[in-house]
């Protein structure tokens, strides 16, 4: 009677075949969250480098309550700024500001992380280390130990909503410059870009940054903040919540996978059970209880998953916060009660006996009826339907995920092989800044010519567009961009206009420069109408035009002008008609000799920007230049190198290097995320893919095996397997080809550009290639072995 009571435990192939599956749980639900794990600590590293380490910023702190933040026991570090005035610059009649001058202590750069480019901190009264986005605007190079001069505007701290302010020229020498961090941070208040050792007068406003205690993170919430501006760094914080935005994928991935594997667990112990059906009830004959059986198979499960299921747990404690711990332990326990409740439902199935007795059999009158082969087909299908749609669900599943990440990763991949500029220097402004209508200077000879000798630096544009220039025509009233009151363009949201006769209207155009030979050979070889004098048109007697087809890209941008002109050209100006230009007060008219209706690559990057609408005209003047990093490695000297020569000529220098190595990173982690993601979903549907098939193949085979022992000829067998498979892979393709083209409506009203469309599209069709391969081999026709017997 022992003996009997170890019915399930005692097996071992059973226990083997369920502790294979219980490792399966356990080796998958590891390797998802070990690299979870350690996808969100590299995240979180990147995030402390770019945004600091403290979580809260208080802005407008008194004295006496940073005192007692600093003496709160729950709270890690206090770091803090205190703000002596805002750094002015006057140029003429014009002001800007560029930011505020204080202090720091040390508690604040070891929560900020702030990087230095060159130089070091202030440790002298007249050191000051400036932000690297500062120095720029201020037109200063990067050079340590200069001289420069500052004006400071101080307010009364003690009223300060007075108008009267105090302005200080005091000079500080460079001691280091920093690399930008205003930029990055969300900030409602005022941070430093102008740190100095020792404080400019006496202090306008303290801002505390402020990193709690591990565990003690709720407390921040019973600070006192009224009358304060709060500051939470969202940057740097990534949930632990398995069911957040960044935790959903590999959570959704371990719950499908368990409990897939639950459902192979029921199956496998159903069809156990269902074979010993006889022993089993034979069992019962001699006294054993259906709670016998049913704790055994209770014992069996837990022989075979108590070292399994106890290393899962010892891992996810490393792996995951405890409060989300106990919640998967409960799910663990669900799922095995799934188990023991099929168990149990078909134990209690088994009779202790025979049922009844032997009754005469009625015979009742049997009709023969033709079964066609489709209809034979349908009545399979209908017992195998959840199989079937098990396996359509999931190649919808895995099109819709290979799209989704896929596509993410595609877009990553076309923005660092098109990484943005490094650096670009510009013509000084004559006007002001501020304003979008200014004229900029023309770079020197001797700069272009020494920046085309730098070994370091590749030169990616040199923009050649007259700012100062203004354009119109005769027929002007006739343009699109004119003739319809709703489809007018506001004026001014526009960098480069051209104006009607009667100077009421501006619309959206640039007048482009040839200087070098490359360009104008593009330009001659280019889809041109009409006959150029190309000796009169380097006089600025002729002028060519850009009046392409017009498509559209995006509906919702360009205030509707795309949707409005798509597909047409504009007649409104012609060849031989004349282009009144405008400068300084003076115009004069030049013909149309040449219209271009296409631009090819290479020379939109020639012209880049070139709108519609875009004249092209002779000239050497440069006002901008593009600049690409050849080395990261040499990024500080070289941005020494450039601020002092653009600080030299007077020129502008704008660094984006630092902003574009941080977008880099940003898109390089989310390759890897959306990479493992689409590994991991592919993997799993692609396991259950597997499975289903088996299981499905087997129960086609065990139907066509009794078709054959009836009699039905070999041909109608195949037949009916080929309609069957037929009528599937049909269903399964006309889905997949309904999703990628919904796929890519989405993408094309979604717009961003037509190479971006093309590569997005051509990305949908892999996919839809790889999921109709998968059909294919999910519901081919293939001869079973029970036929070939």
């Amino acid at each position: 009677m022992n003996q009997t009571r170890g019915y399930f435990s005692s097996n071992k192939k059973l226990v083997r075949k369920f502790s294979i599956l219980f490792w399966m749980e356990v080796i998958f639900c590891l390797a998802v969250m070990t690299f979870s794990f350690v996808t969100r600590t590299y995240q979180q590293k990147l995030a402390d480098q770019q945004y600091g380490n403290w979580s809260v910023a208080y802005y407008g702190v008194l004295e006496n309550e940073l005192s007692e933040l600093k003496h709160n026991p729950v709270l890690e570090a206090v770091g803090t700024q205190r703000i002596n005035g805002t750094v002015i610059q006057r140029n003429g009649e014009t002001e800007k500001e560029f930011g505020s001058i204080g202090t720091a202590d040390s508690s604040f750069f070891e929560l900020a992380n702030l990087q230095l480019k060159t130089g070091r901190l202030p440790q002298k009264e007249n050191e000051i280390a400036i932000e690297a986005k500062t120095l720029d605007g201020m037109g200063i190079s990067y050079e340590t130990g200069q001289t420069i001069e500052l004006t400071i505007r101080k307010e009364d701290p003690e009223n300060k909503n007075s108008q009267d302010t105090q302005e200080i020229t005091k000079a500080f020498v460079l001691s280091g410059v920093l690399e930008n961090y205003t930029s990055y941070w969300e900030s409602p208040g005022t941070l430093i870009h102008f740190f100095v050792q020792e404080p400019v007068g006496s202090d306008e406003s303290r801002v505390a940054f402020i990193e709690p205690k591990r565990g003690y993170e709720d407390a921040l919430k019973k600070v006192s903040t009224e009358d304060l501006l709060v500051e939470t760094n969202t940057n740097r914080i990534f949930s632990c919540n398995p069911f957040s935005s960044t935790n959903i994928v590999p959570t959704l991935c371990v719950v499908l996978a368990l409990l897939f594997v639950t459902v192979l667990q029921i199956e496998l112990l159903l069809v156990w059970i269902w074979k010993r059906k006889q022993e089993l009830r034979v069992l019962r004959i001699l006294g054993v209880h259906q709670k016998t059986l049913i704790l055994n198979v209770l014992a069996m499960l837990f022989k075979a998953g108590r070292i399994p299921y106890l290393v899962l747990i010892v891992g996810l404690a490393l792996l995951i916060p405890l409060q989300y711990l106990l919640g998967f332990v409960l799910y663990l326990l669900g799922l095995t009660a799934l188990v023991l409740g099929a168990a149990t439902a078909m134990i209690r199935q088994i009779p202790l006996q025979k049922e009844g007795t032997k009754k005469k059999k009625r015979r009742t009158p049997v009709t023969s009826k033709v079964v066609t082969v489709k209809e034979a087909s349908r009545r399979f299908f209908s017992q195998q339907k959840w199989t079937y749609r098990l396996q359509i669900f999931c190649l919808v599943l895995l099109q819709t995920g290979l799209l989704y990440f896929g596509g993410q990763i595609v877009q990553s991949i076309l923005f660092l092989n098109n990484p943005d500029i490094d650096y670009r220097i510009e013509g000084m402004p004559k006007a002001d800044p501020v304003s979008h209508f200014c004229t900029l200077d023309p770079i020197p000879d001797h700069v272009l010519n020494d920046l085309g000798n730098w070994t370091d630096v590749e030169i990616r544009l040199e923009s050649r567009m007259r700012h100062d220039m203004k354009m119109s025509w005769d027929n002007i009233q006739k343009s699109l961009l004119y003739n319809t009151e709703e489809h007018r363009l506001d004026p001014s949201r526009h960098l480069y206009v051209f104006t009607a006769e009667d100077g009421q209207t501006e619309l959206y155009s640039s007048i482009n420069v040839i200087g070098d030979s490359r360009a104008l050979e593009l330009l001659k070889k280019a889809d041109l109408e009409g006959e150029v004098d190309w000796e009169k048109w380097k006089q600025g007697k002729e002028a060519i035009i850009y009046l392409p087809k017009m498509r559209m890209v995006n509906k919702d941008v360009a205030y509707g002008l795309s949707a409005a002109v798509d597909g047409t050209i504009d007649d409104s100006i012609q060849l031989q008609d004349l282009i009144t230009l405008e400068k300084d007060g003076r115009q004069y008219q030049v013909p149309v000799t040449g219209i271009l209706r296409s631009c090819s690559p290479e020379l939109f990057r020639e012209f880049n920007p070139l709108f519609i609408y875009g004249l092209i005209m002779s000239g050497d003047e440069v006002d901008s230049i593009e600049l690409d990093l050849k080395d990261i490695r040499n990024k500080v000297p070289v941005e020494i190198r450039l601020s002092k020569l653009a600080s030299e000529n007077k020129l502008v220098f704008r660094n984006f290097a630092s902003d574009n190595e941080h977008t880099q990173r940003i898109y390089q982690t989310k390759i890897i995320l959306n990479l493992f993601s689409g590994l991991i979903l592919f993997s799993v549907l692609l396991v259950i893919l597997q499975i289903s098939r088996i299981i499905a193949k087997e129960k086609a085979n065990d139907y066509l095996y009794l078709f054959r022992r009836i009699g039905v000829s070999r041909k109608t067998r195949e037949m009916l397997v080929v309609h069957l498979n037929r009528r599937m892979l049909i269903s399964s393709v006309a889905i997949e080809i309904m999703i990628t083209m919904i796929y890519g409506i989405f993408q094309i009203r979604r717009g961003g550009g037509f190479s971006y469309l093309t590569q997005d599209l051509k990305f949908a069709g892999y996919v839809l290639l790889i999921v109709i391969l998968l059909a294919v081999f999910l519901f081919g026709v293939r001869r079973s072995k029970k036929e070939e017997i």
